[in-house]
């Protein structure tokens, strides 16, 4: 057998009739999907074993030939993890074999959805058969951000090569973001840049009264042996290590920013520790072929004027007192900061500014948020903002919010499957066979219907990209006529630019 990906956008796998192309759909595979090749007789099918659910059974089935693809495509999956931010990257890396692709965690949301999603995904690592990230990186230490890697840390079979995290690491005491300068701007000025740095400051700060969770969370994972390098990313990196120029993918680090004043360095306050946090966040520009991707944290106000002001070195001109030195301005920053996907900073907040937004200008929009939050987010201005400031006469707005309705009440569907279908088995006596046969296909019917409705399965907004085209998607809770996925697809233009053309704009 050897490891094959699926086409684009979708491609069907159907029922293997004992050995021969059955009729009904087994499983509809988004681009990139991986499955393996069995057999390639003569003809325009092939034989594959592929995954059908959140289990680790594999199915026979057969798929046409043409929605083959050897190569692997870079995969985001912008997880539901409820209110808060948890992504997934894994790379092309096509001379890698499937398992050995880089895979990096942003954030992991507050509970334990991402170690669940995880978990499937890499068909549930345990200490007989591991799996280490190449990198785990939490954006800033809010706990909507970082507190789920808690639980990641908790699966015994997964690990990470890197951590990465803003440098700002709260501890105990009075100032909970560590000395400060005294002069304006005011800076942070004790970072943790190493794991060197770390250890000394968990040591201390264990000796302090009190209780904080993130340092709680990093010492549980060092304790542990869950990550070797610990490094703070920031804006003089220029690129996350391993993802330079030159790169198949590369990564830039925008941010966060930070100031020299004096002989002081550090981060700025941004006039509270939740502002602060959330505007110095880790800013990743994702570049792969002619596809880009922004991914930002908590950004506020503040820290996207500050990023700006970084980046332009210059002023912002007044568009009514001399509009063309301000659309020459926007010009220029959408040289450095235009991306075809973007992720909305903050969870979709209000408190975002309309230049930034401007100069990002996306073709398509995820938003990561979650129904029990008091935030009410996102928020109905910034969703008019977004679709003012995004490229296309139907920019997209993806939700993970929206992308699962149902409850997720199943913690652990292998194994609520399994006593369901014990029960089934000890219930159903029926002798005739056609009436067991229909109450087996209702009961079957009725566990897919409830257990398979989980994080592993619904909520996530697909990203896959070759480096020229790009798919986003999301599973359909509902699908009819074995149809399981709603799929967005960009093409460049005549000038190479990522476009959305809508199916219902017929042209015009």
């Amino acid at each position: 057998m050897e490891p094959r990906y699926a086409g684009s956008p979708t491609a069907v796998v159907f029922e293997d009739d004992n050995g021969k192309k059955g009729r009904k759909k087994l499983v509809e595979l988004l681009w990139g999907d991986l499955f393996d090749l069995v057999e390639e007789p003569a003809g325009q099918w092939a034989r594959v074993g592929v995954r059908k659910d959140e289990g680790t059974k594999i199915h026979s089935g057969w798929i046409k030939k043409s929605d083959i693809q050897t190569d692997p495509v870079l995969e985001v999956t912008f997880v539901d993890i409820g209110q808060g931010d948890g992504c997934l990257l894994i790379m092309p890396d096509k001379e890698a074999k499937d398992r050995d692709r880089r895979a990096i965690v942003i954030d992991a949301g507050e509970g334990d959805s991402m170690k669940r999603y995880l978990s499937y995904r890499f068909f549930y690592p345990s200490e007989r058969r591991p799996y280490q990230f190449h990198a785990g990186i939490v954006s800033h230490p809010d706990a909507d951000h970082y507190k789920g890697f808690d639980h990641v840390f908790g699966v015994k079979g997964i690990s990470f090569a890197n951590l990465y995290h803003n440098g700002l690491v709260e501890r105990k005491g009075d100032s909970s973001l560590g000395p400060r300068t005294d002069k304006k701007p005011r800076l942070f000025t004790d970072l943790i840049k190493t794991r060197t740095q770390l250890e000394k400051l968990l040591k201390a700060d264990a000796k302090i009264p009190g209780r904080k969770l993130y340092p709680d969370m990093l010492r549980k994972g060092l304790e542990g042996g869950k990550f070797d390098n610990f490094q703070m990313l920031c804006r003089d990196d220029k690129f996350m290590p391993g993802f330079g120029p030159g790169e198949e993918v590369t990564i830039e680090v925008l941010g966060p920013v930070v100031e020299k004043v004096g002989k002081h360095e550090g981060l700025r306050d941004f006039g509270s520790t939740g502002f602060t946090k959330n505007g110095h966040s880790v800013v990743l520009r994702l570049s792969y072929g002619n596809v880009r991707m922004l991914l930002g944290g908590d950004l506020n106000i503040p820290s996207e004027e500050l990023l700006l002001k970084t980046i332009m070195r210059r002023a912002v001109p007044d568009p009514e007192k001399d509009p063309k030195k301000y659309e020459q301005y926007i010009a220029d920053a959408r040289a450095k900061l235009e991306v075809d996907v973007a992720k909305s900073c903050h969870h979709g907040s209000a408190d975002f500014a309309s230049l930034f937004l401007e100069a990002v200008n996306p073709v398509a929009t995820v938003i990561s948020s979650g129904d029990d939050e008091p935030h009410s987010h996102p928020r109905a201005e910034t969703l008019g903002a977004i679709g003012v400031n995004s490229r296309g006469r139907r920019p997209l707005i993806f939700s993970t919010e929206l992308a699962r309705s149902a409850k997720d009440a199943v913690r652990d569907p292998r194994k609520e499957r399994a006593d369901l279908k014990r029960a089934h088995a000890a219930v159903l006596k029926e002798k005739d066979k056609t009436k067991r046969a229909a109450l087996g296909k209702a009961f079957r019917k009725l566990v897919d219907e409830t257990i398979n409705r989980t994080v592993q399965v619904y909520g996530a907004i697909y990203v896959r990209t070759d480096g020229k085209d790009v798919v986003v998607a999301q599973r359909i809770e509902r699908g009819r006529a074995g149809r399981a996925w709603d799929v967005s697809e960009l093409h460049p233009d005549e000038d190479g630019k990522l476009t959305f053309q809508s199916k219902h704009e017929n042209g015009h």
